[in-house]
């Protein structure tokens, strides 16, 4: 099931996207707190359930074959905009999807990360920011894969 506004190339099925919300009543822009109550779900994706579930799969389909090759070619680089959807809940999923939605809104930004641990947060934001020759200041002692990061992957 998609949008019937959405379009992909090559006749993909796009993502499903949550329905438009309401960010404002009676003039007013309602509070990230109210914002988050609902933010990032849609009913209509989950069986019309009110609140999201938990998801407990690791796995996702895709509706045709040319879906998925699409989205292995954005993850592989071999086509731009990267990949789309959901295929494996390591990379992401439904309930990491939501979470991120609402943290964007929480702190008033364009978008949000959400890690399975705080190495790889860490480890994401380190090699995302660090260029060779940068001096890292930090506390010490770290949590000793930090700091093996630092002295021997970064340093």
């Amino acid at each position: 099931m998609t949008n019937s506004n959405d379009t992909a190339p090559d006749g993909a099925t796009p993502r499903r996207r949550p329905k438009a919300e309401v960010l404002e009543v009676g003039g007013r822009r309602l509070q990230p707190s109210t914002l988050m109550m609902g933010h990032g779900y849609d009913p209509m994706l989950s069986e019309g359930s009110l609140k999201p579930p938990i998801f407990l799969t690791s796995t996702f389909v895709f509706e045709t074959a040319a879906a998925g090759k699409r989205h292995f070619e954005g993850l592989t680089g071999k086509r731009p905009g990267g990949a789309e959807g959901l295929v494996y809940s390591r990379f992401n999923g439904p309930d990491q999807e939501i979470l991120e939605a609402r943290l964007g809104i929480w702190e008033d930004a364009e978008d949000a990360l959400s890690f399975s641990s705080g190495m790889s947060a860490i480890a994401t934001l380190m090699l995302a920011m660090v260029r060779p020759g940068d001096v890292i200041v930090h506390s010490s002692p770290l949590y000793a894969a930090t700091e093996t990061l630092i002295a021997r992957i970064l340093g």
